[in-house]
């Protein structure tokens, strides 16, 4: 005998994170409780995309037309309380409780990873420019267009690398300038010690 397959929504009640299955319950079915309804997912087999439900998230569920207890959790659902956290169509973007942040703008080809600590890093595709940014000032950055690596210690300190030169310098002045076949050295105190 067939069946109509039946479109639900409702929330999270419960949740097997080993098993990937959950509960939910229908405010508009009395608060009836489903039973445990396998989650969609991209990947299973030689790719896997793992991602998991809260409590009382909103989701979209099908189920076969005999009853609350055959069917599956298809997606997640946004709506007036939990709305979408970008506007922007060329912009995925992925926000975790913690706050930290993942983002990708296809538009200009920029991937940023924002971390809570407030380490950001980020890569755009479009111009080669990397740049790393830590939590206690320092940073790393790398520039397509002019071939040059620079590192901060955060206090002042920075090393410059690009086809033609490396620079050390501290956060007193000092530095050592080597560009094609010159070498400079500026300092207070030089001391060179034989090995």
């Amino acid at each position: 005998m067939a069946h109509n397959c039946e479109l639900r929504t409702g929330y999270i009640s419960a949740y097997d994170q080993a098993r990937h299955m959950a509960r939910v319950i229908f405010p508009d079915k009395g608060n009836l409780v489903s039973g445990w309804l396998p989650v969609s997912v991209r990947n299973s087999l030689k790719n896997h995309d793992e991602h998991h439900l809260d409590i009382n998230e909103h989701v979209a569920c099908i189920f076969n037309g005999n009853g609350l207890e055959e069917g599956i959790i298809i997606s997640a659902l946004y709506d007036d309380k939990n709305k979408p956290p970008e506007s922007d169509s060329n912009i995925r973007k992925i926000l975790f409780e913690d706050g930290s942040v993942i983002t990708y703008d296809r538009g200009s080809h920029k991937e940023t990873h924002l971390y809570n600590d407030g380490t950001e890093i980020s890569y755009n595709a479009g111009t080669g420019e990397f740049k790393a940014t830590f939590a206690g000032g320092e940073s790393l950055s790398y520039d397509k267009s002019s071939r040059q690596v620079k590192i901060n210690g955060g206090g002042g300190s920075e090393i410059l690398l690009d086809d033609n030169r490396v620079m050390l310098q501290d956060h007193w002045g000092s530095y050592i300038h080597m560009e094609n076949d010159k070498i400079e050295i500026r300092a207070h105190t030089i001391d060179i010690q034989e090995v």
